[in-house]
C-alpha cells in the first residue's frame, strides 16, 4: 500500500476514477483519409488507451484517443486536417519527489 498523506485529495480521486494514463508512448502508422476521424490498418494498438494525447502530421491539436476500436482501429476525438500516415500516442506525464523525513 502507498503512501498517500502527501498526495492531494483531488489527484487520489482522479487516480481512482482511472481518470490518468500511465502508459509508454507509442509511435506507429496507419491509413486515414483527409478529414476523417478514423485511424486503421494500424500493426497494433497494444499500449495504446482512450485519453491518450495524438500528435503528428495533419492531427489537430488537442487530439486524443476517442475509442480503441479494435487490433488495427483507434478513432480520434477531432477529424484529421489531412490524411494522417505517422502519428504518436502519449499517456500522461508524472512528476514526483520521493522525500525521506529527517
Amino acid at each position: 500500500m502507498a503512501i498517500t498523506t502527501a498526495m492531494a485529495t483531488s489527484f487520489k480521486q482522479e487516480l481512482f476514477n482511472c481518470a490518468h494514463c500511465f502508459n509508454a508512448q507509442v509511435t506507429t502508422s496507419g491509413t486515414n483519409t483527409s478529414g476523417a476521424a478514423t485511424i486503421t490498418s494500424i500493426a497494433s494498438t497494444a499500449g495504446m488507451s482512450v485519453g491518450m494525447a495524438l500528435t503528428g502530421t495533419n492531427v489537430a491539436s488537442t487530439t486524443y484517443i476517442l475509442t480503441v476500436d479494435s487490433a488495427t482501429q483507434i478513432t480520434m476525438s477531432k477529424n484529421s486536417t489531412g490524411a494522417v500516415s505517422t502519428f504518436t500516442a502519449t499517456g500522461d506525464v508524472f512528476k514526483m519527489a520521493l522525500i525521506k523525513p529527517g
